[in-house]
């Protein structure tokens, strides 16, 4: 995970970054990640590859918040994350969607009666 503009144009990032679950991480600095990527033209394509594929999903997200109504990006959110509905706590959903914690409320009322 990573704040692109941050991280890439090393300025102080806008956004933060919580952990919900005990996790690992590992971190690596800017300069040491350039070494890296100019020594190994290997790890440079790989770095690129993960950079482009975090991008299209990135895009996409960003898509779905300007373009897709609120239940749309709720079912779709449910269908490619099943397993972190119950591990998320509901406000973060809300946010993570782009809306409201009652918006989400209503929308999963909604789907547990089997409603539209």
């Amino acid at each position: 995970m990573v704040s692109v503009s941050s991280f890439f144009d090393q300025k102080t990032s806008q956004e933060s970054i919580e952990l919900l679950e005990e996790t690992v991480l590992l971190s690596i600095h800017y300069e040491d990640l350039n070494q890296i990527y100019q020594k190994s033209p290997e790890f440079n394509y790989i770095g690129r590859c993960i950079t482009q594929h975090y991008y299209g999903l990135s895009e996409q997200r960003s898509w779905s918040l300007r373009r897709q109504t609120a239940q749309d990006r709720y079912h779709h959110w449910v269908k490619e994350n099943p397993n972190l509905l119950d591990r998320i706590p509901l406000k973060h959903v809300a946010s993570y969607l782009g809306m409201k914690p009652e918006t989400l409320s209503r929308l999963r009322s909604k789907a547990l009666k089997g409603t539209p």
